[in-house]
């Protein structure tokens, strides 16, 4: 399975270690995102239409929390923060929940646990990055990067200067998952 995700999860499950929950979560949500990219470019076969049918990607949302439950919270760790950015990722790509008291949890979550998470090792910081990165893509409206992002798009220019230009910040992205609306709503912030 580990083959078969983002080279930037590789990397990081290589260096870090992941649950074998978390692979999967990661796995799932990698298969079904390459599905939709294809979808939007050319037709899919007859197995690929029956599996975007079938798919439900609230089952992804409640497959981390399961996870996120078992973890330990004495401390923020890059899990928590790579889960939560799945859940946000999952939400943004297929619409499950973009608004209301959960939404809002999730941000809010997800934003305190990049902005405590502290990953010394190379690619795990890369990995804290893309999940900052989603916490920003959750807090960006109609009207531009709510206060919520702009705080964590400072924190992680300030950490990693590396994302503060948006070429560089983009290979990052597409190091771990990213599609082409989160692309585009996320190169608006680095304008």
């Amino acid at each position: 399975m580990l083959t078969e995700i983002p080279r930037g999860f590789q990397r990081v499950a290589l260096e870090l270690g992941f649950s074998v929950e978390l692979l999967t979560i990661i796995h799932r949500t990698f298969e079904v995102r390459n599905l939709v990219v294809k979808a939007a470019s050319q037709p899919l076969n007859a197995d690929e239409l029956m599996y975007l049918h079938k798919y439900r990607p609230e089952n992804e949302f409640h497959e981390a929390f399961k996870y996120l439950q078992h973890l330990q919270f004495t401390s923020t760790t890059l899990e928590h923060c790579i889960c939560f950015a799945l859940v946000v990722f999952t939400n943004l790509t297929f619409n499950v929940m973009r608004y209301g008291v959960l939404w809002q949890q999730v941000r809010e979550s997800l934003t305190h646990a990049v902005l405590n998470c502290r990953e010394s090792s190379t690619y795990g910081a890369y990995g804290l990055m893309w999940s900052m990165m989603m916490a920003i893509c959750s807090w960006t409206g109609r009207l531009g990067l709510e206060p919520n992002g702009e705080r964590v798009l400072a924190d992680m220019q300030d950490r990693f200067p590396i994302t503060s230009t948006w070429n560089d910040a983009q290979a990052i992205l597409r190091e771990f998952l990213l599609t082409p609306e989160l692309d585009e709503q996320l190169s608006k912030c680095w304008a």
